[in-house]
């Protein structure tokens, strides 16, 4: 849904002949006297319960400054730094005076886009600017370039079409990266003064009584811990505030632990900016799953790990953020000219864009977790080379490597990075092993993602020799079922797997397909890992004894 925001600014005083026609295009009007609290509103909508139209996603929306102390550059980079998968477009007030007409039939066209899944999903994955097409800039650490966008005509297509692509005000992965590091060396990772006055505990505080929700307020780290502390445990069926007060707490108890120093102030920070630097609006690699990630990290850490609270720390963090930006796909679908492939050589394309984007965002808010001292002396790496090996052990095409070293290796030959790489893995397809209810969520989850990789794969193929990551925009048509898609699946969700009693039999008999998928998963990758993980370590036996009664389970409905 599109908001068109007033900074400091009026529409009706501005003697608009048109004020009202401007207003009916945009689902809502909101006046913001202060920059401050636009990004407040920001943060508000981000964790409102689901479904949540105005998670910044599902639309384009226009902010007007009227007068105020930052420029567009100032706001971009805020952007770029703390909201990044929003769809923002900023203009002034002049310019929208002048040349509203245009702006809002752009919003209109960039809307239309967002709205069509297929089509927003390889937007997110292979969308070009015009200077990226003509020489591919390599996104690997260390070698990147500050560019601007410039209108240019694409070689290798129709000479006659002319892409304006740098205009969008959508998001994509090339931007992500390359914006935020360009706004992260612009600003040189001084969080700005309008950020840092936001009161984020206020935010996530629960001001209203809500009798169906958890605690929120700050006070509550013991209910927190001990709802992290079980193997019995569902992101799924918290908010998107809950996940950021329980995230909160987990990584304050942590650090803590870890004797390493950060404010409650910003380490809510950060928690907001992973929440926005994942989509909402994505069935399975959002925020949810990293935060599930990060609990069965910190589970098996304590299990594998104990005492050894500087890499527990590093761990978690790496869990959180090792799915960052995640369009949904998977490495297979990405194009072989895209700008990410040809920079990360074909090889683990999501896990590097993970990785590097994870990167910024800790460089840029917390620094000192790369400078923390880890006692380990069998790891001579540095904490960020840590926590790149981590989060690259989460390729699946790997999978097989960590199994040989299960098979091949005796424990005591078993180095702590290896064991660091067991724990990620194991967290990240830890969904087989929750308690069935539990685990039978997750499974529908990735049925439909599964779904949308396909209809992704059938769509490039019938579109070869299409740009639909740049051009042809303008050709679109509003079709009400696409339009309300995003909405009527989490509308869908709520009631599948949210909304209590939890009925598994009707979900099966709504997705048939949910038990040999699952047994497809288990039987190809889960089982053979956690057999072999458990015999090296019997404490963990819990996991794989979880799998054989969910495998039995899928069996019967399979039979």
């Amino acid at each position: 849904m599109s908001t068109l925001f007033l900074i400091n600014c009026n529409l009706q005083k501005l003697s608009f002949s048109d004020s009202n026609f401007i207003e009916s295009k945009f689902q809502r009007v909101l006046e913001m006297p202060t920059p401050q609290q636009l990004f407040e509103k920001f943060y508000f909508d981000r964790i409102q319960r689901f479904p949540n139209k105005w998670n910044y996603e599902t639309g384009v929306s226009l902010i007007v400054l009227g007068n105020t102390e930052y420029n567009i550059e100032d706001f971009l980079t805020i952007q770029y730094r703390f909201f990044p998968t929003f769809n923002l477009k900023f203009v002034t007030l002049i310019d929208f005076i002048i040349n509203w007409k245009q702006i809002i039939k752009r919003i209109q066209i960039e809307y239309n886009l967002c709205k069509l899944k297929i089509k927003r999903m390889n937007h997110w994955m292979h969308h070009h600017h015009p200077h990226h097409h003509d020489h591919h800039t390599t996104l690997v650490e260390g070698n990147h370039k500050d560019e601007r966008c410039v209108n240019t005509k694409m070689e290798n297509n129709d000479s006659s079409k002319a892409y304006r692509s740098c205009e969008y005000s959508i998001y994509t992965m090339l931007d992500h990266l390359t914006n935020l590091r360009s706004a992260n060396n612009r600003s040189k990772c001084v969080i700005p003064k309008v950020i840092c006055n936001i009161e984020f505990s206020a935010i996530v505080s629960n001001l209203e009584k809500d009798k169906e929700s958890l605690p929120h307020s700050l006070e509550d780290k013991d209910f927190y811990l001990k709802l992290f502390n079980s193997w019995d445990f569902s992101a799924l069926n918290l908010t998107t505030r809950e996940l950021i007060i329980g995230g909160y707490f987990l990584l304050n108890f942590l650090a803590q632990n870890a004797k390493i120093e950060i404010s409650q102030n910003k380490l809510l920070l950060l928690l907001f900016t992973l929440e926005s630097s994942y989509h909402q609006v994505n069935k399975f690699h959002n925020f949810k799953h990293a935060i599930d990630v990060m609990q069965a990290t910190w589970n098996l850490c304590q299990i594998l790990l104990p005492e050894n609270h500087e890499l527990t720390l590093l761990l978690c963090l790496a869990a959180i953020g090792h799915d960052i930006g995640h369009p949904g796909t998977n490495n297979s679908l990405f194009r072989d000219d895209s700008d990410l492939s040809i920079s990360f050589k074909k090889t683990s394309i999501l896990e590097n864009f993970h990785f590097q984007t994870f990167h910024e965002v800790i460089k840029s808010i917390w620094p000192q977790v790369f400078e923390l001292s880890v006692k380990d002396a069998t790891i001579r790496e540095s904490n960020k080379d840590i926590t790149k090996k981590i989060i690259l052990a989460t390729d699946m095409s790997l999978h097989d490597n960590y199994v040989n070293m299960l098979t091949q290796q005796k424990k005591s030959e078993i180095t702590t990075m290896e064991i660091l790489s067991f724990i990620i893995k194991a967290a990240d397809i830890s969904n087989v092993t929750r308690p069935l209810n539990i685990s039978a969520k997750w499974a529908y989850l990735i049925t439909l993602e599964f779904k949308d990789c396909f209809n992704l794969q059938t769509f490039n193929q019938s579109n070869k020799n299409e740009d639909f990551s740049c051009g042809d925009i303008p050709m679109m048509i509003d079709r009400e079922a696409e339009i309300d898609e995003d909405m009527n699946f989490e509308i869908e969700l709520h009631n599948t797997i949210i909304k209590e009693p939890f009925q598994l039999s009707l979900l099966l008999k709504n997705y048939p397909m949910i038990p040999k998928g699952q047994l497809f998963f288990i039987d190809t990758f889960a089982y053979d890992f956690f057999d072999k993980l458990s015999t090296k370590f019997p404490e963990l036996k819990f996991l794989i004894n979880n799998i054989k009664s969910n495998k039995e389970f899928w069996l019967s409905k399979v039979e």
